[in-house]
């Protein structure tokens, strides 16, 4: 389970003192084992919400490629 609310646009959160409503409270229990994958095998072991899964197909070096290209 991620720890930041996908559905949460960060441009426009407001960070709080004590908490975020943007930061889930629980993320759930830690794995046993730390995560000890490559970057692009990690991006495509995770469950991505719906709108990204277009980013799948792509390493990250990739992605962040595209996203610079629309600035």
């Amino acid at each position: 389970m991620p720890i930041v609310d996908p559905d949460v646009d960060l441009t426009t959160a407001e960070p709080g003192w004590f908490s975020n409503t943007w930061v889930f409270q629980d993320p759930g229990p830690l794995p046993p084992e730390p995560v000890a994958l490559a970057k692009d095998d990690w991006w495509r072991s995770i469950e991505m919400p719906e709108r990204f899964a277009g980013l799948a197909p792509y390493r990250p070096s990739e992605a962040l490629e595209m996203f610079k290209q629309l600035e």
